[in-house]
């Protein structure tokens, strides 16, 4: 039988899929993957409010993602 990870880890692990659970996040993501690009680049890709984007990207920053 395998041994389960320490709390500490699936603590972790339960905040990174806790923000990735947010489908305008994910989008962002995906659009960012393979490049950088401004807010209003991240804005016409995504189909989002400037406002939303800057709060999502305040969101994925802090957690360094």
């Amino acid at each position: 039988m395998s041994k389960m990870p320490k709390d500490k880890i699936l603590e972790k692990m339960e905040e990174l899929l806790n923000i990735a659970s947010d489908f305008t996040r994910l989008k962002i993501l995906y659009s960012i993957a393979n490049e950088e690009k401004n807010v209003s680049q991240i804005m016409e890709e995504v189909g989002a409010s400037q406002s939303l984007i800057s709060h999502q990207l305040k969101t994925l920053r802090k957690n360094h993602l």
